[in-house]
């Protein structure tokens, strides 16, 4: 509409110039002068003139060829058919890509819910990803279902659906993710990756083992904070998922030497066990990290136990890693995001 109604009267109307010119130049009783310019009209004179009369048809300038003003709220439109090239496909440059090779625009998942569905109908999506599906169908006052194997998946979503509609959003119920530190060690059990995906997207940061396997580098999670109210200043910090019952001080050697490589200034342990005595210690030795007004202590541990009893590492308030990592552009591996 921008672009082909690109004119406004004076009353605010959105109108186009369209041809009055005839293709058929063979049209004799429609070739005739008109605000001095000559041409095998589509009307006759006659309408010519009324519609002239009626401010429809303008001359930009003398010697112009006249054009008609077709205004926008008298259009009727084109009926949709099934070539919805009228969507734009997602792209790099797109604001709405997040990356996922099998994304929809939310344009395109409106308009086959509207056209499939009314409003209190449920929609289900059993392979919902970024949850595009989700979104479109919170809006358009459906209910929905949707699937994801993927903790991180369900993490973006739930993040998605909270800054779109904020307090709007209707209450919905997360199910198959842990709730307690049984469900949380059986599925370590069941999926150690699974387990160590779902802890860090509790903490809302980035896996960077995301859906791979191999020796352990130390750093399983990044995630990006503010330290000052002009949102200048932030600080990183590495997190390491232990989910087995024989963790050693080495583990936390390896996590405090893959923070200086990763420069992380800050470093939090997570495991099922708790920590050893000479874990601990290095935990104490390790010092504080100043910014402006705190100190937070370099190292932390937290147990899945300590968590479910809704204890949390001292970290910045402001968690900023999904935002961050936006605006640096979509990667191909999460661990080459510069945050």
């Amino acid at each position: 509409m921008e672009k082909f109604y690109r004119y406004e009267d004076e009353n605010g109307r959105r109108y186009q110039l369209d041809n009055l010119v005839n293709p058929n130049k063979n049209r004799p009783n429609l070739t005739y002068e008109f605000l001095g310019v000559t041409r095998v009209w589509r009307w006759t004179k006659q309408r010519m003139m009324k519609a002239y009369a009626d401010g429809l048809v303008i001359q930009s300038s003398e010697g112009g060829v006249p054009r008609f003003k077709r205004y926008l709220d008298e259009m009727l439109g084109q009926p949709i058919t099934d070539d919805w090239s009228d969507i734009e496909h997602l792209h790099g440059s797109n604001s709405e890509t997040l990356g996922y090779p099998t994304q929809k625009s939310k344009v395109l998942l409106e308009r086959i819910i509207q056209a499939s569905s009314n409003e209190g109908d449920t929609i289900l999506d059993g392979f919902c990803g970024c949850g595009t599906t989700v979104d479109a169908a919170e809006g358009l006052h459906r209910n929905w279902i949707g699937i994801d194997i993927s903790p991180i998946a369900i993490s973006l979503i739930k993040r998605r659906l909270n800054d779109t509609y904020g307090k709007s959003l209707n209450s919905f119920e997360v199910r198959g993710t842990p709730t307690d530190e049984v469900s949380a060690v059986e599925l370590w059990k069941q999926n150690p990756n699974a387990f160590q995906d779902w802890w860090l997207t509790e903490f809302e940061v980035f896996s960077t083992t995301f859906g791979t396997k191999g020796s352990d580098k130390g750093i399983d999670g990044v995630g990006q904070y503010l330290i000052d109210q002009k949102g200048n200043d932030t600080i990183k910090v590495g997190f390491q998922v232990k989910g087995g019952t024989h963790i050693q001080s080495k583990d936390i050697d390896a996590l405090v030497g893959a923070m200086d490589k990763h420069k992380c200034q800050l470093g939090v342990f997570l495991t099922i066990e708790n920590p050893t005595k000479p874990m601990m210690d290095t935990v104490a030795g390790s010092g504080f990290v100043e910014v402006p007004g705190f100190k937070y202590p370099r190292l932390q541990i937290l147990t899945l136990k300590d968590y479910f009893l809704n204890k949390r590492p001292r970290l910045p308030k402001v968690n900023i890693t999904f935002k961050a990592a936006a605006k640096k552009g979509k990667k191909t591996h999460q661990e080459e995001l510069d945050l």
